[in-house]
């Protein structure tokens, strides 16, 4: 990318000596069957293409930096997640394209990030991606609470000249706020309890109740802004 923020249509990249490492296309789906038959191969004794035993080892580490902070099994990077459970992974890069598939052979689940443009990072993309799910999975106060439909509060709300955008989206019976841009939307999201009518408090980290987010509507009961700390912040046509 330039400094202007354009980019160059790359040429087709010819792989020639190095087709074994940078010659192999593909798509989204079809690494999701390829991750999802790994699992498969890991569930079983058979042997599908691979025997379970040979696709474990090249899942084991085999080598390992003088640093520790990379390791590889065979054909994967292996490292620990931040959930303290192994993965492994393969990135893919040449000139215009950018990928990574990332599994979790214990939980199951696999991220697949592919990007038409260099100079990026999926692996950012799938973190992020893994970090929302497992938002889903774990902490969810008031549960027990019967849940309203909230989608007529989600969108984009303009908070400048504070900061760029913001998204509002219902979570879990609740609402969550993101302020955009974010490399961790899992981690940027705010949540809010809803109390009556238009009005929510955020959720603190400890389950009590903080400040109030109310929303305002125009005549025809369409949400037009939302006020949060003294401040007003209004939906964007979008």
């Amino acid at each position: 990318m330039k400094r202007t923020g354009e980019r160059e249509q790359v040429k087709l990249f010819q792989a020639r000596g190095i087709t074994a490492a940078a010659g192999f296309s593909s798509n989204v789906e079809d690494l999701a069957r390829f991750a999802s038959w790994q699992f498969r191969l890991l569930d079983t004794t058979a042997t599908e293409i691979l025997r379970p035993s040979t696709l474990r080892n090249m899942h084991n580490v085999h080598w390992m930096d003088p640093d520790w902070n990379t390791s590889w099994g065979l054909g994967f990077s292996v490292y620990k997640g931040p959930d303290g459970k192994k993965w492994v992974s393969h990135g893919g890069s040449c000139p215009g394209y950018r990928s990574v598939i990332q599994l979790n052979p214990s939980t199951k689940r696999a991220y697949v990030v592919m990007i038409n443009a260099g100079g990026e990072n999926p692996s950012k993309y799938a973190r992020g991606i893994h970090q929302i799910l497992d938002k889903v999975k774990t902490g969810k106060p008031f549960e027990d609470e019967p849940k309203k439909d909230l989608s007529g509060y989600e969108g984009f709300y303009d908070p400048s000249p504070w900061s760029s955008e913001v998204y509002v989206t219902a979570w879990e019976g609740k609402l969550a706020l993101v302020y955009l841009p974010t490399d961790s939307p899992a981690n940027a999201m705010t949540l809010f309890k809803h109390i009556s009518n238009d009005t929510f408090r955020r959720i603190l980290d400890d389950g009590e109740l903080g400040e109030t987010l109310i929303f305002e509507r125009d005549s025809a009961g369409n949400i037009t802004s939302f006020e949060r700390h003294g401040n007003y912040t209004v939906k964007m046509d979008k």
